[in-house]
């Protein structure tokens, strides 16, 4: 599910999808991610312009 600003934008199985979330400077973003097996996936922030170079975080999923 993906909200913005409290309010959900796309819910869970909407086949829409979403690859951001636009937001103006102090405005409140959320998105739940599903997990659906073991995995480590690189985590980026807003600064595209790095992204390929480095990784700002990993999540590790070990187990469900």
């Amino acid at each position: 599910m993906v909200n913005k600003e409290g309010v959900p934008t796309l819910r869970q199985g909407d086949p829409r999808g979403a690859q951001a979330l636009d937001l103006a400077p102090a405005q409140n973003g959320s998105v739940e991610l599903p997990l659906l097996r073991p995995a480590i996936t690189p985590i980026a922030d807003h600064d595209m312009r790095q992204v390929k170079a480095v990784p700002h975080g990993v999540l590790r999923v070990s187990a469900l």
